[in-house]
């Protein structure tokens, strides 16, 4: 699975991604900055949200005009890697 970057200026925060078929949840980040992801800016999603191969879940609507969304997989061996920045834990 290919993690999802967007940018957004929605007041509503629900989001689709393509289902990864090893995943057992989904994480879903948000930055203010691009590809600078914390583990305080993320919701967790079970594989239950996943219906014919799509998934959505809607999250807290992040303060500010430009947002940064990323979508990683989780299974049993870690979460999957991107190429959009290190997910860090965040003072």
């Amino acid at each position: 699975m290919i993690p999802l970057v967007l940018a957004s200026w929605l007041s509503t925060q629900t989001w689709a991604w393509d289902q990864d078929a090893t995943a057992t949840r989904y994480r879903v980040y948000w930055s203010q900055v691009a590809n600078e992801w914390c583990t305080s800016n993320m919701v967790e999603f079970p594989a239950s949200v996943c219906v014919d191969g799509e998934c959505q879940g809607s999250i807290p609507e992040p303060p500010g005009n430009l947002t940064f969304f990323m979508v990683t997989a989780v299974n049993p061996f870690g979460e999957s890697q991107s190429a959009h920045g290190e997910i860090r834990v965040c003072p």
